[in-house]
């Protein structure tokens, strides 16, 4: 009987072994991704004369499931892209990857923001995994007119205060997620953004964000 319980407990420690030694190897793994995914999804925040930009991303695990990306171009405008990719881990790191590269090789002719949501949908739609879906706002923001041209792929839309009343207002938006179907089409809004105003996009990290009991 002893000599069994040893022989059992010689195999289970050895079991025990072999699944630390592949958990270490997985957190090593996991570790250079996230690397790898700083390095890939870096971006730079602009810096504009009359306006202060600010952006915070702290994601929950080693591996972030959300992404932000700023595109400054020749006119004086700015993009900003945002995105949440519904699955966690390296193949969200991958499908962010594709997003950004997607977007840097667009021309700047084609870069309103409805424009690059039907192209990127046609991209997510052939290359991503039907079980992958990618909500994502895009907005370019003009100084010199003073407007917030924005487009949303089922994500969330975030809000505008305005200064004069001090009141802020949510940014109502429709479209479908990007890859459902390879056709889809987006609406573009037009925001006015006066001195003082402010605008905050967002992903539902923040809206599913919960302090004890509530949200």
């Amino acid at each position: 009987f002893l000599l069994e319980t040893m022989i059992y407990y010689g195999l289970q420690h050895q079991e025990l072994r072999t699944l630390r030694e592949e958990q270490l190897a997985l957190i090593s793994e996991i570790s250079v991704a996230a690397s790898m995914q700083k390095t890939l999804l870096a971006t730079t925040t602009p810096k504009i004369e009359g306006l202060d930009i600010g952006v915070i991303s702290v994601p929950a695990e080693q591996m972030n499931g959300d992404y932000y990306h700023f595109i400054e171009r020749k006119d004086g405008s700015f993009g900003i892209g945002i995105a949440d990719v519904i699955g966690k881990g390296v193949p969200a790191a991958l499908c962010m990857s594709m997003i950004k590269y997607s977007i840097d090789s667009f021309p700047d002719e084609y870069m309103s923001p409805k424009t690059i949501l039907e192209s990127l949908n046609r991209v997510v739609e052939r290359n991503v995994d039907p079980s992958m879906f990618i909500t994502m706002l895009y907005a370019q923001y003009a100084p010199n007119e003073s407007k917030l041209s924005l487009a949303s792929a089922g994500h969330e839309p975030g809000f505008q205060y305005h200064a004069d009343t001090h009141t802020f207002q949510e940014i109502k938006t429709n479209g479908l997620v990007l890859g459902v179907v390879p056709n889809a089409t987006y609406d573009q809004y037009e925001l006015t953004v006066k001195k003082g105003d402010m605008i905050i996009l967002l992903t539902d990290g923040v809206t599913e964000c919960r302090q004890g009991d509530r949200f």
